[in-house]
């Protein structure tokens, strides 16, 4: 089972570099490598009336290493593609494969244990299990609603669009993640939150899912090296040279905006507009909580590590007074001539930060006049 989810993973890379998305060439590659195991073990079979341990591990190397390569040959057969420009979304199905792989689960890790004990039924039943998982975590990302597809329907329902809230981030940390929200659901194998649990969630989804219960729905400009929406915020997706015109609309109709420390050129240019054109009052600067890692290789690193100081450089481009790090953790507001203070601290939950700033706010989230959005 390991070998497979290897040679999924390994060929969903190979055809990423390649703009492809591609899950069905993950599972094709998987019948291949076990074809080609399955062959050479009927032409050894011949010579050996047993296959020894070391023969059956040289046997798998070899089949990965052969459809590693047979794959790879094919993505460059293939033309490029430009993800960055392409319709986020497909129609693999994911939701059927996470049926799937949840209901096979059993037998598999059934027929693991007759052969190997219960240990030996262990890991295929987990593999399963997240894969299962994962694919309902798509699942959710392929029916996802656009950033402008909930405004829009907000308004035309009541005449007045609901205050949303806008979020703004830099991409350059979005491989920075915590463990998801301990609930019933993470223990149960095969639920998104059983996923979430395990290999984490981003600030966006961490920080979103509390502020639609409390603010609102939230909104915010997608990375166009997504191939599907991501999880948290709605999203909308521009090009290089319209985000900005989509940023000042967005920004100009929230009620909230909701801003994460961050260091790029892209997150200047919105600071420097909206302290331009928003009340102080309905902007927040948040940081990360300490216990966000970016993963590596064997372990991760906090994000906040040396980004203050970029950051504090982009809030002085800006005309906002230079202010000391706070810490991880914290609700930063802003008083009626932008000079930052600390709303809260220490925040560990996503809802802690939600709660301050709702409660900062407390009833003035009045309505927006429904204007149209192109």
């Amino acid at each position: 089972m390991i070998q497979v989810a290897l040679v999924f993973l390994g060929t969903m890379a190979i055809f990423r570099t390649r703009g492809y998305l591609a899950p069905a060439f993950g599972i094709l590659a998987v019948v291949l490598c076990i074809s080609i195991e399955i062959a050479i073990t009927v032409f050894t079979a011949n010579d050996q009336q047993e296959i020894g341990i070391a023969s059956s591990f040289a046997t798998s190397i070899f089949a990965v290493v052969v459809t590693f390569m047979a794959m790879a040959a094919i993505s460059y057969a293939l033309p490029y593609q430009d993800h960055r420009t392409k319709a986020k979304k497909t129609q693999f199905p994911y939701l059927v494969v996470g049926i799937f792989l949840a209901i096979a689960s059993f037998p598999i890790a059934l027929i693991a244990g007759i052969n190997g004990g219960a240990t030996a039924a262990t890991t295929p039943f987990i593999l399963c299990a997240l894969g299962a998982a994962y694919c309902f975590r798509i699942h959710t990302q392929q029916k996802a609603k656009s950033a402008d597809d909930i405004i829009k329907s907000t308004a035309s329902k009541v005449k007045q669009r609901r205050p949303f809230v806008l979020f703004l981030r830099s991409f350059m940390l979005r491989k920075a993640y915590i463990a998801g929200p301990l609930s019933c659901a993470a223990f149960i194998p095969f639920h998104p939150a059983f996923f979430r649990r395990i290999i984490g969630i981003t600030f966006d989804e961490f920080i979103s899912d509390p502020a639609k219960r409390l603010l609102g729905p939230v909104i915010a400009l997608g990375d166009p090296n997504d191939y599907l929406p991501s999880h948290g915020a709605a999203k909308v997706y521009q090009g290089d040279d319209s985000w900005q015109d989509k940023v000042m609309e967005y920004i100009n109709y929230s009620s909230v905006i909701l801003l994460l420390e961050g260091d790029t050129r892209g997150l200047s240019w919105e600071l420097e507009y909206i302290r331009q054109n928003v009340p102080p009052q309905r902007v927040f600067i948040l940081t990360y909580a300490k216990k966000f890692r970016i993963k590596g290789l064997f372990w991760g690193t906090n994000p906040r590590k040396d980004l203050w100081p970029g950051f504090s450089r982009i809030l002085e481009q800006a005309g906002i007074p230079a202010l000391k790090d706070p810490g991880p953790g914290v609700v930063l507001a802003f008083s009626d001539d932008w000079r930052p203070y600390i709303l809260s601290e220490s925040a560990k939950r996503g809802m802690q930060y939600v709660q301050a700033i709702s409660k900062q706010l407390g009833s003035d989230l009045s309505p927006i006049e429904a204007q149209p959005l192109d």
